[in-house]
């Protein structure tokens, strides 16, 4: 297997980091995986993506570089309590990573109704459709730092299965539920970063699309 193919197997997001900070352990993760594509990138190497490929990632390894940087320095002035500076950095590296993302639309995928429960517990609140949404942002001062919000900046979190989403909640005995309805019309779909994408499948649907590809070339020639 060509060893730009092995690297997708090799760098499979863990997130045991120990004791390191986020900020160190991202970093370190980085220049090894900067250090491993420098050395894999070889035309000898990589006989079935072959050279264009090759010269293709070879042309981007500054950017990829940069961009880790980028992203560890977020982390830092995070972590140093910058949250503006952070904050504005971290908007401006997503711009640029944009089309580097997983991408799908709505309507193009099965998961096209998704859930939200909030505890009522001893926490009672009127049975209002506003109050299943996310904080409203004239009190984004109550909004913390969550998995993909930073404080201030309302997030809405939502589930594929209603199941899910009553252990997300921590399983309340008592709760409310609402079920959100993608738009499947193509006029209005939404579009979604994917981070269900693994590496693994991307390494082997690369190899079975080559092998395909050349049947298919096989088959037209004859």
């Amino acid at each position: 297997m060509d060893k730009i193919l092995e690297l997708l197997e090799k760098y499979r997001c863990h997130l045991r980091r120990g004791t390191q900070s986020m900020a160190d352990f991202l970093d370190s993760n980085f220049q090894d995986y900067i250090n491993d594509i420098r050395q894999s990138i070889a035309v000898e190497d990589n006989l079935l993506v072959g050279s264009e490929m090759c010269q293709m990632i070879a042309n981007c390894i500054d950017e990829i570089s940069t961009n880790a940087s980028s992203i560890v320095d977020v982390l830092r002035l995070y972590g140093n309590g910058k949250i503006v500076e952070a904050s504005i950095k971290a908007f401006n590296i997503f711009d640029i990573l944009k089309p580097q993302l997983m991408q799908r639309y709505s309507g193009s995928h099965h998961m096209d109704v998704y859930y939200r429960i909030r505890d009522i517990g001893s926490n009672l609140f009127p049975l209002e459709r506003k109050e299943l949404f996310h904080i409203p942002y004239n009190k984004n001062y109550l909004v913390g730092t969550e998995r993909y919000s930073m404080p201030g900046y309302p997030c809405l979190y939502l589930a594929s299965q209603a199941e899910l989403a009553w252990h997300e909640c921590g399983k309340p005995k008592k709760f409310a539920i609402a079920k959100f309805s993608i738009p499947q019309e193509e006029e209005n779909y939404l579009k979604f970063i994917d981070f269900s994408e693994k590496l693994m499948p991307l390494k082997h649907s690369f190899f079975c699309w080559f092998h395909n590809e050349n049947d298919k070339e096989s088959v037209m020639s004859v």
